[in-house]
């Protein structure tokens, strides 16, 4: 007898990428400044969807603020403030795109990157 197919319920949980910053940098000064709650308070209110969704037709509760250009590349101090900063310089994600922007950029060795592919993106999703 043929048995119909049940849709699995449970969310898919994002595959998380170790230490976004990379091993020898420090982030916490960065994220832990007064300047970055704002920005990220600013930003994400005025950018609530997850803008990775949006170009592939989906709308997500975007709960990430991502640097398309990490700060870490900055050559001084001064540089790298400049960068994290710079709304220009980011991009509001849900979780699953944030995890698997960095894990492309993990992969593929990337300074710069803040979209994935529909076959990166629906594998974000847990999507065939």
């Amino acid at each position: 007898m043929f048995e119909m197919p049940t849709i699995n319920r449970n969310p898919i949980k994002p595959k998380r990428v170790n230490n976004i910053c990379g091993s020898a940098f420090d982030c916490s000064q960065f994220y832990s400044s007064p300047a970055w709650q704002r920005l990220r308070n600013t930003f994400i209110t005025e950018h609530p969807v997850c803008e990775c969704c949006l170009e592939h037709k989906r709308v997500t509760p975007a709960e990430h603020v991502h640097h398309r250009r990490p700060f870490k590349y900055g050559k001084t101090e001064e540089e790298q403030w400049s960068l994290f900063l710079n709304q220009n310089n980011l991009v509001a994600l849900c979780e699953c795109c944030h995890y698997a922007i960095h894990g492309k950029m993990i992969k593929y060795n990337l300074e710069q990157c803040d979209s994935l592919t529909d076959v990166e993106w629906r594998d974000a999703h847990g999507m065939q």
